[in-house]
């Protein structure tokens, strides 16, 4: 997300569609959002914090000030960090004369407007968590069914398989121990590959006809 066309992330018009369809069937109220930044850091850009704003003052309670709404930024594949973890920031929009320190490297859209850091903890995970994952996981593979070619290197001896799979462990409740931990990896691992497998003998298959 920046100002020129040398590094650009959108979400595709349609997901966003699909998205408040599916949150409005439920009776789901959005209190955040996130994106990616998947070759580069992740640190909130001038667009970040300008589409981040807009969203606070959408939700602002005048009563209180109040402004609920969260963003993050996860940057799984930056070159710069040789990490298997990817990195993860969240943040909100902080304006006034009293906002404290910025988060570290990010912009500012005005002397008295800021990008604040947001310390987050891990929820301690349930067999609901798991299913909602497992769903969610699903849903984002049929929406970008051939983005990533997983068999490429990421690193000498690990693919971006591997690496995305270590970070997913890394970043799963520390409750999830043992068979639930190891099944819920495997299950994840099988259906990207699989997904993967079937999208290449698509596309294969559409290049003899």
């Amino acid at each position: 997300s920046t100002e020129d066309d040398t590094i650009n992330v959108e979400m595709d018009p349609e997901s966003e569609v699909q998205v408040r369809e599916e949150m409005k069937n439920k009776g789901m109220v959005c209190v955040g959002w996130y994106h990616s930044h998947p070759r580069f850091p992740a640190v909130p850009s001038m667009i970040d914090l300008r589409n981040q704003l807009n969203y606070q003052r959408l939700v602002r309670d005048e009563a209180s000030g109040l402004e609920p709404f969260v963003a993050g930024i996860v940057s799984p594949y930056n070159p710069k960090n040789r990490d298997t973890k990817s990195e993860f920031t969240w943040f909100y929009v902080q304006t006034g004369s009293g906002v404290a320190a910025a988060a570290p490297g990010a912009a500012q859209l005005t002397d008295d407007c800021y990008s604040m850091s947001l310390d987050v903890e891990q929820c301690s995970g349930s067999s609901s968590i798991i299913s909602n994952c497992m769903q969610k996981v699903k849903m984002l593979t049929s929406w970008y069914p051939k983005k990533v070619d997983w068999t490429g290197l990421w690193s000498e001896g690990m693919t971006l398989m591997d690496k995305m799979m270590h970070s997913v462990e890394h970043h799963l409740p520390q409750s999830w121990q043992g068979a639930i931990r190891t099944t819920f990896l495997g299950a994840v691992k099988t259906f990207i590959q699989a997904s993967a497998d079937q999208n290449l003998a698509k596309t294969q298959l559409s290049q003899l006809n």
